[in-house]
């Protein structure tokens, strides 16, 4: 639905306003997002398809959901790389959030993996944070870019971000709700510096509503491109964009 809502010029918080109205959806569970991963909905979404299959059903609901996931882990990267373009060589990419849920270091399946992956893929260098995963993330994300330096793991949020081209938000730790960039001491780590201002595409939508300096990052579209929550930053707010909160 946020993909639907982004082509035809809806803000992703108005789209889940209508959803939410109906009282069997509610609003609990109709925050968009990366993709889903972990060990237990990916594994049980299959399982079912395979019983179904083995009893003659086509399960086609079930098949429509896992593929609409697989691409949905796509999309950060497509944001990205619309932004920087599809060669990514010299560009920093910083990425905020690596377990597929926050509260967890675990990595099975996560969307980060498809965005990292990719973003090496096309060229850039990945400097990569989470609070809880980092140790999961090596052994999950690959394993030569780490002994080349192409992909690192840092330990400081903001270190992540300093001198980047971009910074993605995948997983919705709460630290990431209200980032500081207004402290002189992390100003200078806002994506893109002096140089110029660049997308700050989130697969979460985590962001809450803190205003940042005027050189802070552009906002690639609305607050629900291609089915993710972009982060609004200041020049999202004084553009007048609904907060995908």
């Amino acid at each position: 639905m946020p993909a639907c809502a982004s082509a035809w010029g809806w803000t992703w918080k108005a789209c889940a306003r209508g959803i939410s109205a109906d009282p069997r959806i509610g609003t609990r569970f109709i925050r968009p997002g990366a993709g889903y991963g972990g060990s237990c909905l990916p594994k049980d979404v299959r399982a079912l398809a395979r019983m179904a299959h083995s009893a003659g059903f086509d399960p086609v609901l079930l098949s429509a959901v896992e593929h609409r996931n697989d691409q949905q882990k796509s999309r950060l990267y497509e944001m990205v790389s619309s932004e920087l373009g599809d060669d990514l060589r010299g560009k920093t990419v910083a990425v905020w959030g690596l377990a597929f849920k926050p509260g967890t270091d675990d990595m099975r399946e996560a969307p980060s993996i498809t965005l990292v992956e990719s973003l090496l893929k096309a060229g850039a260098l990945v400097r990569a944070y989470d609070p809880e995963a980092t140790e999961t993330a090596r052994r999950a994300m690959p394993q030569d870019p780490q002994a080349e330096g192409t992909l690192r793991f840092m330990t400081e949020q903001y270190e992540a971000v300093e001198g980047a081209d971009a910074l993605v938000l995948v997983t919705e730790w709460p630290q990431f709700r209200a980032p500081d960039f207004c402290t002189p001491a992390h100003a200078d780590a806002l994506p893109g510096g002096d140089r110029r201002p660049q997308p700050v595409p989130a697969g979460r939508s985590a962001r809450d509503g803190v205003p940042l300096p005027e050189r802070g990052p552009a906002v690639s579209g609305s607050p629900a491109v291609a089915g993710m929550a972009v982060a609004d930053m200041a020049v999202a707010d004084r553009a007048g964009t609904d907060m995908a909160a």
